[in-house]
């Protein structure tokens, strides 16, 4: 039979067409679908189409609409596109959904049911699920989901996902994991790990024959990787698969002394093509991607490569070869017979106590005033990031690689991974070791990577004067090496793992220090305490750990946290005078040097300051006068020497450290920035300052590639912006007439604070697709004129 792997077109490309012409089994068409009259008379092929969703744009934005209501709505807001491409007969629904409890997963599992079935009415078939790599997190919660398998599999529907790995694709495969004692047979916990869903879930459900379809396949961001190694889209790794002799490898070409990477990379994904074709009812694998539509994409496109040379070689010389069968799969996990998930008794623990001193009389006096204080009561994804899953109530942050580095610390910060774990997919022998009260705790790690990070809750309805005792469960799970017979060998520096607990209240801060190694054990929990007195009515308590080497394993677990009133009430001195006003630049993260977050996780190469909030137009914003294209989004992110690419450099001029650069290449962008600022002092004048240059070039001259900026005064403009209790004041700029474009710029603008806060807006829009529409800033202030 011949391979089943397929290009996943972001537009026809080349390259796409020559493998559909080798004898592909599969394509999916993405929005562009001028291939598909020619390919809907192909014999044996499956067409697949997706159109982008806007309104509504994500199923996470639907969920808490009635499921088949909503299943309608989506239908209803595509169906035209379905109407002009009467070739597409089998389409996607939302894209990479993320979902973390089993009421999201029944909400999804409806959701999907009734959309195959408004499909059907119209003739048409439906791809479900789509989820993205190594989702949902917790396995077990596919349970859950498995009646719309079942309904796809009544409605010749098909069970779409997506897999992706790095630095190779067999890596979390089989023998290919951090632990060298562990091994996944067949199966994988990201590429092939729908083995695991099929055999697991699928099978004791009756649907593990459903047609299965891989509709994003390739090389991405996974973690965690091996010491030392890339991680991401096939371009980065090739920069690192230098380094590597391939004694490892499942295949014989790097090993064997190959070192074209391009076909390295194709190589890899016909062991996947050899492994995938063993399962009769795998579709096929779409290979992201052939085209790009956006500068997010760019990296991952294999047209006109020897990748895709390589493949449509290897597709036609499979034309007629015989598909090997898959091995005996491991027995199924045995499901519960009732849809009750059967838990042994927990005992937690011993703990370990460290105490803050307590007063005399400590005794507790009142509940645990924590909201979701045990993370049973649901979670969300922390700005939009699939990677961190926070639970309700409580807020986050984390360093970033530009974190200036701690003592002896060798490599730079990376963002962690939080999961909200639940219990029942917990393995028997860790669910007494990281579980202290109900089905859920939370995990924080990163496989060879340095991580630093916070958990914090602000608490209303305190008594001032009263002393309350903030207490928080930590269990380090810190590992250096895994020793065979032996397990886990936990770091032996105490600075390896570090523990901090403080408590805000009424302007008044309260905390443990650093608490390391030589305090606490590695592997165990330590109940973490802290006291502190409320000044006024709330406070914000807070948990902060980290570890300053690229361990294994630098993983985190905390569960039941507590905040109760102790002892007797006090009284707090009157205050004789008011609290006075902020003195200095009252921004937070004014020169970018705190860190960035995603505000879009449908946008990897857009990132936003921490402590900010970002502001973009996109394709449905309206056009203004003169402009041609429409608004799409910018690529954004801090730049510093050390990363800066050549045409970034100008934004660094005379030694700026770093500058948050927004960028759109032939694109027309409008973004904004904006911060609230509070401890202002009423009627006071304070002035709003933003560093920054603008640098929007119409083209490059020759002989020497000289900017030529544009020339219309509204090819760039600038606000600056306040509004404070209702008061908005604002000024505005034009490029030429105003400022003079490609070096840097003081902005400023002056406004009264009507009471004490205020937020500030630096927005910025250029309406013409420029070559390059740039623009750097190095600094943000407020403050008092």
């Amino acid at each position: 039979m011949p391979s089943k792997l397929g290009p996943h077109c972001l537009r026809p490309t080349r390259s796409a067409r020559e493998m559909i012409d080798a004898g592909c089994r599969i394509v999916k068409l993405v929005d562009d679908f001028g291939l598909a009259p020619e390919l809907a008379s192909k014999p044996g092929l499956t067409l697949i189409g997706r159109v982008y969703a806007h309104d509504p744009r994500t199923a996470e934005e639907q969920r808490g609409e009635d499921p088949e209501a909503a299943a309608r709505r989506f239908v209803d807001s595509q169906k035209e596109k379905y109407r002009l491409n009467p070739a597409i007969k089998i389409w996607e629904g939302h894209n990479e959904p993320v979902w973390g409890s089993r009421e999201d997963m029944e909400w999804y599992a409806r959701f999907e049911i009734a959309r195959l079935k408004i499909l059907a009415d119209m003739g048409l078939r439906g791809v479900i699920a789509c989820f993205a790599t190594g989702s949902p997190g917790d396995i077990e919660l596919w349970k859950w989901f498995t009646p719309a398998v079942q309904a796809a599999k009544q409605q010749k529907g098909i069970l779409g996902l997506h897999e992706y790995s790095s630095p190779w694709v067999w890596w979390m495969s089989g023998k290919f994991q951090m632990n060298p004692n562990e091994d996944a047979r067949d199966e994988g916990w990201t590429t092939l790990r729908y083995r695991k869903i099929m055999r697991n879930y699928l099978k004791p459900a009756g649907c593990d024959d459903v047609p299965i379809a891989i509709t994003e396949f390739g090389l991405d961001r996974v973690s965690p990787v091996p010491q030392g190694a890339s991680t991401g889209n096939w371009r980065t790794n090739a920069d690192w698969w230098g380094q590597w002799d391939g004694s490892r490898d499942p295949i014989d070409y790097w090993r064997g002394g190959g070192r074209d990477a391009e076909q390295y990379y194709a190589e890899q994904m016909i062991w996947y093509d050899k492994e995938i074709r063993k399962d009769p009812n795998v579709v096929g694998a779409t290979i992201f991607t052939f085209g790009w539509t956006n500068d997010a994409w760019r990296d991952y496109d294999i047209d006109d490569t020897r990748v895709a040379s390589h493949l449509n070689d290897y597709i036609r010389r499979e034309a007629n070869v015989a598909d090997k069968a898959a091995a005996a799969p491991t027995p199924p996990v045995t499901q519960p017979t009732n849809n009750q998930i059967t838990q042994p008794p927990i005992t937690p623990p011993q703990p370990v106590i460290i105490v803050t001193p307590p007063p005399s009389g400590s005794a507790t006096v009142g509940g645990n005033l924590l909201r979701n204080a045990n993370f049973d009561e649901g979670h969300y994804r922390w700005h939009g990031v699939p990677e961190i899953v926070i639970p309700n109530e409580w807020d986050f942050w984390h360093a970033v690689h530009t974190t200036p580095r701690l003592e002896r610390q060798d490599q730079n910060f990376d963002p962690p991974e939080c999961v909200v774990w639940q219990i029942a997919g917990a393995p028997a022998e860790e669910r007494s070791l990281f579980f202290l009260s109900g089905d859920y705790c939370l995990k924080i790690f990163k496989g060879w990577g340095v991580i630093w990070w916070r958990l914090f809750q602000t608490v209303n309805g305190l008594t001032p004067g009263q002393r309350y005792r903030f207490t928080a469960p930590i269990y380090p799970d810190l590992v250096m090496a895994y020793e065979e017979g032996k397990g886990k060998v936990f770091a032996d520096d105490p600075l390896a793992g570090e523990v901090r607990l403080s408590a805000k209240s009424g302007g008044k801060e309260v905390e443990t220090g650093w608490l390391d190694g030589a305090k606490f054990p590695f592997g165990k929990y330590t109940h973490f305490t802290l006291d502190f007195v409320a000044q006024n009515a709330s406070a914000e308590v807070s948990l902060e750990c980290r570890g300053r080497w690229g361990l294994i394993n630098n993983g985190w677990f905390c569960d039941s946290m507590k905040l109760e009133a102790i002892g007797a009430a006090s009284t707090l001195q009157p205050a004789g005078t008011p609290t006075p006003p902020r003195s200095g630049n009252l921004l937070q993260n004014p020169d970018f040097s705190g860190g960035t977050f995603q505000p879009n996780s449908a946008i990897r190469n857009m990132e936003a300051p921490n402590g900010w909030t970002f502001w973009n137009a996109t394709e449905n914003t309206a056009k203004v006068a003169k402009q041609t294209e429409s608004f799409r989004p910018p690529r954004a992110g801090v730049i510093t020497p050390a990363n800066a690419q050549a045409d970034d450099k100008d934004g660094l001029v005379g030694g700026i450290p770093r500058a948050y650069r927004v960028v759109g290449n032939w694109r027309a962008v409008w973004f904004s920035l904006s911060q609230k600022v509070s401890g202002l002092a009423p009627g006071k004048r304070y002035r709003f300052t933003a560093q920054m240059m603008p640098d929007p070039v119409e083209k490059y001259a020759p002989p020497n590639n000289a900017k030529q900026f544009v020339a219309d005064p509204d090819g760039g403009e600038v606000w600056l912006k306040s509004q404070s209790s209702g008061q908005k004041t604002e000024t505005h700029k034009r490029v030429n007439a105003d400022f003079k474009p490609g070096g840097y710029v003081a902005f400023t603008h002056e406004f009264t604070a009507a009471a004490a806060e205020a937020t500030v807006t630096l927005e910025v829009r250029a309406r013409y697709a420029l070559t390059q529409n740039a623009w750097y800033i190095a600094e943000a202030r407020v403050e008092a004129v």
